[in-house]
C-alpha cells in the first residue's frame, strides 16, 4: 500500500523514515530527523 501524505506535518511527527521511490524501485530510505518534534 503506498499512502502520499498531502501534508509534511503527518510525515515529520509520525514517521522515523522516509522512502524515496521511483515507479516501483526503492532508492532510499532517508531517516526524518524532525520526528516527534511538532508541538
Amino acid at each position: 500500500v503506498r499512502v502520499v501524505p498531502d501534508h509534511c506535518c503527518v510525515v515529520t511527527n509520525l514517521f522515523n523514515e522516509v522512502n524515496l521511490i521511483d515507479g516501483e524501485t526503492v532508492l532510499d530510505t532517508l531517516p526524518v530527523a524532525a520526528r516527534g518534534r511538532m508541538g
